[in-house]
């Protein structure tokens, strides 16, 4: 008797490693706070994000990996004390950058 594959994708869900710092922004008195997420293998295509109304960012992102199987992850992040149109978010190297 043959086996079936099954057409249901298997997840891998993942914690992706997130550092945090504080940077001197363009003066001495500017300080950034400043978010990176490592994402290897991820690309731009493959990751959500949206800052909502509670002050949270939430981050998110699918990336097949071999046939049925997916490696995603989920994220939120408060980002309640900042200005929402000061956070910059940029995508290069396999690491997400967000700054405010």
């Amino acid at each position: 008797m043959k086996k079936e594959e099954s057409s249901e994708p298997c997840y891998d869900d993942v914690e992706p490693c997130c550092l945090w710092r504080k940077e001197v922004g363009a003066s001495v008195l500017q300080q950034l706070d400043t978010v990176e997420i490592e994402l290897q293998g991820f690309k731009a295509e493959e990751l959500k994000n949206e800052i909502r109304r509670d002050g949270l960012l939430y981050i998110s992102g699918e990336h097949p990996t071999e046939k049925n199987k997916i490696r995603r992850f989920k994220k939120k992040i408060d980002v309640s004390k900042y200005e929402i149109k000061g956070i910059e978010a940029k995508f290069e190297g396999g690491k997400l950058h967000w700054e405010g």
